[in-house]
This record gives structure tokens, sequence and C-alpha cells, in this order.
């Protein structure tokens, strides 16, 4: 499913149901806490020459930490950022 048609699909759903939609799950209170917040945690996406992306999301939820790490600005504390060429990122705070 390419890009394109899934902003066209958001497009037309009610606003409260993106929301809904995007909003980070519950946290899973049954398993132990060691107390470890992860900003990002099991993120895996594709894009491909052409593609832009758009980083929406609740306060905390990682978008700066995602865009500094596929920015090389910070180097992700687990895991690999796979880039080839060039990554224009906009931050905006």
């Amino acid at each position: 499913m390419g890009m394109h048609h899934l902003l066209g699909e958001l497009a037309g759903m009610p606003w409260r149901t993106v929301r809904r939609m995007l909003r980070p799950p519950e946290p899973d209170r049954s398993s132990e806490d060691d107390g470890t917040f992860w900003a990002l945690e099991n993120a895996s996406f594709d894009l491909h020459a052409g593609e832009t992306l758009g980083v929406i999301g609740e306060n905390g939820a990682g978008k700066s930490v995602l865009l500094k790490i596929l920015a090389r600005i910070t180097p992700p504390t687990e895991g690999t950022a796979t880039i080839r060429g060039r990554v224009g990122a906009m931050l905006e705070v």
C-alpha cells in the first residue's frame, strides 16, 4: 500500500478516528515495569526513493527522537537505522 493511498484513506476519516488510531497503546500493567521509558520501541518502516514520511503523535511519543535518529544527530540506543542517501529532516519543537 503506497503512502498516497494511506494518506487518502486517513483524509476521509473523522479526526477522532484518526487520533484514536494513532494513539499509543496503553501500557501493559501485567508485565514487570523496571521504570525504563522507551520513546521508540519496535519501530519499523521502509521508505523508497521519492517517498515522504510525515510523523505525528502525542507529546512524548518519540517523534523528535525518530527524526534525530534519521537525521543522524542521535544514534539509536538499540537496533539499527539503515539510511541510504540523503535525509532532509525538519525538526520543529
